[in-house]
């Protein structure tokens, strides 16, 4: 299910795997006015994978929020999460992988703030703020790296049109040298 808010410039795909279905209606509120993106709910993780396989990526920015249900064991971990980004990431590497989760056992807690590759955030009161903070620094970091492409292919530009100049000047003063 897709809701778009604005068709004219998506900043953001979020793609949210809930199986329940709890954070959807939070998140539309969420980001209403507060940012221009694309929202795909999926319920399961198999049905988001089959989507990243079929749709082209481009390079708008892409964040996962993937929604763990409370009483989740460390060999479920293993399985829906840890497999699940391993193979996200070998779809596209620069999906920014956000896991949300209720009261969950310590050894999943530490297992999951292990690796550095994703986000983990305690599904408490505090968690749409710190949803919406990563999904925006997120943003901000590719619109950063996009700019810095940017500039760099400007002064790439510019470089190449004064040697271009220089080296004409050189040819056209050994060519004709009367008019310098």
């Amino acid at each position: 299910m897709v809701f778009r808010l604005n068709k004219k410039k998506d900043l953001c795909d979020i793609y949210l795997v809930d199986s329940h279905r709890s954070l959807v209606d939070s998140m539309k509120d969420r980001f209403k006015n507060s940012l221009k993106y694309a929202l795909r709910s999926f319920s399961s993780h198999d049905s988001l994978l089959d989507e990243l396989k079929q749709s082209i990526l481009n390079k708008r920015t892409i964040v996962l929020v993937y929604v763990l249900r409370p009483g989740t064991s460390i060999d479920e971990v293993e399985y829906e999460v840890l497999d699940l980004l391993k193979d996200i990431k070998d779809i596209n590497s620069e999906i920014t992988p956000i896991i949300v989760a209720d009261n969950l056992e310590s050894d999943v807690v530490r297992r999951l703030s292990i690796s550095p590759s994703y986000s983990f955030v305690q599904n408490n009161d505090n968690a749409m703020l710190k949803i919406t903070n990563l999904i925006l620094g997120t943003i901000s970091k590719d619109n950063l790296e996009r700019k810095f492409i940017s500039a760099r292919n400007s002064a790439l530009m510019l470089l190449i049109f004064i040697l271009a100049v220089l080296f004409l000047t050189i040819a056209f003063y050994f060519i004709k040298p009367q008019y310098f």
